[in-house]
C-alpha cells in the first residue's frame, strides 16, 4: 500500500496525473514505476482499495462529501509536520503570468 501511495505521489510530482497507467509504465517514462510494481498490480490495488466502512458511509456522506477518505486524509495531515519544518528563511514566490500586449 505504501508503494502504491508513493507511486501516486511521484506521478503527481512528475505532472503525470493525466496519463494512463500503461503510459506511466512505458519504456520512455520514469523507470521508478517499472522497478516498484507491475501495471496490473497497480491497477488491481487501485480498483479494490477501500478506506471506509461501507455500512456507515451513507450516513457520513450526508454530512461530509469527503467521508470515504476523510480518516486517511486526517492521518496524512497529522504526519506532515514530521517531514516538513520550514525555517526562518522561507519565502513565498510570485507567479509570472504570460502576457502578450503592449
Amino acid at each position: 500500500m505504501k508503494a502504491t501511495i508513493g507511486l501516486l505521489i511521484h506521478a503527481g510530482r512528475e505532472k503525470s496525473g493525466y496519463r494512463s497507467l500503461q503510459d506511466l509504465w512505458a519504456p520512455e517514462s520514469s523507470p521508478i514505476f517499472r522497478s516498484v510494481m507491475s501495471p496490473n498490480r497497480m491497477r488491481d490495488i487501485l480498483r479494490f482499495r477501500r478506506f471506509d466502512n461501507k455500512v456507515t458511509r451513507s450516513h457520513r456522506q450526508s454530512q461530509d462529501k469527503f467521508a470515504a477518505f476523510r480518516d486517511v486524509w486526517s492521518m496524512f495531515i497529522q504526519q506532515l509536520p514530521k517531514f516538513s519544518s520550514p525555517g526562518s528563511d522561507i519565502t513565498v514566490d510570485e507567479q509570472l503570468v504570460a502576457f502578450r500586449g503592449r
